[in-house]
């Protein structure tokens, strides 16, 4: 009896030390809303109808991970050719290139993780289509990575 009481007590200890994380309703200011598969194809949609392949952007990442420096991304016909600190203007190491995907590859890597479970949670330009916030995983639980893609310049 005693055995049980003790179990009984080292597992309501536990449960009391253990954070309960609820998640925020995605109408809430500030919250990024979970994506679905329809919403990011009819994102993806209103990216390839404005026919970008060529552009400028900034992109910060946010993860427990190397290489998390906001950075000036250059894409030219749907490929990386540059990847910039901005703080220095210097070319980032080439690891970090894998980093920091184009949008088109970025909305690849939405999708392969909608399919494989895992829990995305997005922002989309309203017109344009592309992510502005993009959250693969969740950050406080299994250390995900939010991507912010902002200052869009189409280049010719």
């Amino acid at each position: 009896m005693i055995h049980r009481a003790s179990l009984f007590l080292i597992a309501l200890s536990l449960a009391a030390c253990t954070p309960v994380v609820h998640a925020a309703p995605a109408n809430e200011p500030g919250v990024t809303p979970a994506a679905t598969q329809s919403s990011l194809d009819q994102a993806r949609a209103r990216w390839r109808a404005a026919g970008i392949t060529s552009y400028r952007v900034h992109v910060e990442r946010s993860c427990f991970c190397r290489g998390r420096e906001p950075v000036d991304v250059e894409v030219r016909n749907g490929a990386v050719t540059s990847v910039r600190i901005t703080e220095t203007g210097a070319e980032a190491p080439r690891e970090q290139w894998e980093w920091t995907p184009s949008i088109d590859a970025m909305f690849t890597q939405m999708s392969e993780a909608l399919r494989a479970g895992t829990e995305v949670r997005a922002e989309y330009h309203p017109t344009l289509g592309y992510p502005t916030v993009a959250v693969i995983g969740t950050l406080a639980n299994d250390a995900g990575t939010q991507y912010n893609y902002t200052s869009l310049t189409p280049l010719r």
